[in-house]
């Protein structure tokens, strides 16, 4: 669990079996020890937190409505929307706030994807293999980080 500040390392982790025979493991595995060691935080929004909500919009900007997906990918993505039943949905924010009008609604990315990074935002995507950030492989800014999505990796 993280409850310290960005850099300090979490409380201890546990692993269960899914977790190491579930296909996605491996990089679910990464995912929690970054959190344990590094002190990293998901790049990712919750549905229903106004702090660090799931999607947004520039609030009091009247000429855009742009959707924006919390999130920290090195490219653009795809997704559909569902509602927690599965049914299809369209993701609306509020004008003043830019925070959404429907918890319900949230947004789900397609595993055809094919971004890089990050796995604090989408480890389960398959495509992913880097952090955000990470400059080792395809030389500085190839998997850029998105330092303006309100998560708690950019807000702690």
């Amino acid at each position: 669990m993280q409850y310290a500040g960005c850099g300090e390392p979490a409380l201890p982790i546990t692993v269960t079996k899914k977790t190491v025979t579930d296909g996605n493991g491996a990089k679910q595995l990464i995912h929690e020890w970054a959190h344990y060691r590094y002190g990293v935080f998901n790049e990712f929004g919750f549905k229903s937190d106004p702090l660090y909500p799931a999607y947004y919009s520039i609030a009091g900007n009247p000429n855009t409505s742009e959707i924006l997906i919390n999130s920290c990918a090195d490219r653009e993505f795809s997704y559909s929307t569902e509602t927690g039943t599965g049914s299809k949905c369209e993701l609306d924010t509020s004008n003043t706030t830019g925070l959404p009008t429907d918890d319900h609604c949230q947004p789900i990315l397609t595993q055809t994807n094919k971004f890089e990074s990050s796995l604090m935002f989408a480890h389960s995507v398959e495509s992913v293999k880097h952090f955000c950030g990470d400059t080792r492989s395809g030389g500085q800014g190839s998997h850029r980080h998105n330092s303006k999505s309100p998560n708690k990796q950019n807000v702690l």
